[in-house]
């Protein structure tokens, strides 16, 4: 309870120590006795991806596009988070189709995104787009992170970890060409032993990056 409203209850998660999939706002519907369907606002045009570190991304890209007269995917719409790909993209993929409203899916093009186009095309026969981040004919394991800029992208990783105890800054320079940018910071974190890499840090610091007023290179916008 707020000492200061005993009436109320707050909920302040840690936001930072929580996995890019999580459901960050279970706790706040439990104390207002909603379910997950009633948190749900879908607009006309809705994309659908895999998780929170996603939708920071496309939210600050969204920004940052719209300041430098890019192209954009339009204010009027909403990224939803599914929480994972697979199966977990489906209740929101029915929710779009029955409410008839226009629908994306943004899948990484690796072995889970690719699943995830044959489970929907199989569910939904021709009634939902995916999108996958690389279209390449064969799989290239790369995801949404692998647009930016790698050396800006690693610059992000470094900056959001800073305060982790016993991390040691990321040299760019140990990165192999078309290595998914995701999995070199992955064997990074193993040979530093701290364990999962957590996707929502770097989106964050993006965010934070922006408020302060520090645009994104040219070559990640572009």
């Amino acid at each position: 309870a707020d000492p200061k409203t005993p009436q109320t209850t707050m909920v302040v998660p840690n936001i930072m120590s929580l996995p890019s999939k999580s459901d960050v706002m279970q706790p706040v519907r439990q104390v207002l006795g909603m379910g997950i369907a009633d948190a749900i606002g879908l607009g006309g045009r809705n994309v659908i991806a895999e998780g929170w570190a996603e939708r920071y991304v496309l939210l600050n890209m969204e920004s940052q596009c719209t300041k430098t007269s890019r192209t954009t995917l339009g204010t009027m719409t909403t990224i939803l988070p599914a929480g994972g790909s697979g199966k977990k993209i489906l209740p929101m993929a029915a929710m779009a189709i029955a409410e008839k409203t226009k629908v994306a899916v943004l899948v990484d093009d690796d072995k889970a995104g690719r699943d995830t186009v044959v489970l929907l095309d199989t569910t939904f026969p021709g009634a939902i787009h995916v999108v996958r981040t690389h279209e390449e004919p064969h799989q290239t394991n790369f995801e949404l992170e692998d647009l930016f800029n790698p050396i800006y992208y690693i610059d992000l990783v470094n900056k959001s970890h800073s305060d982790i105890p016993g991390f040691t800054a990321i040299d760019p320079k140990l990165l192999v060409p078309q290595t998914p940018i995701c999995d070199f910071i992955i064997e990074q974190f193993k040979n530093q032993k701290l364990g999962k890499f957590q996707k929502l840090r770097p989106a964050l610091e993006l965010q934070r990056q922006y408020d302060n007023g520090n645009m994104s290179d040219d070559a990640t916008l572009d």
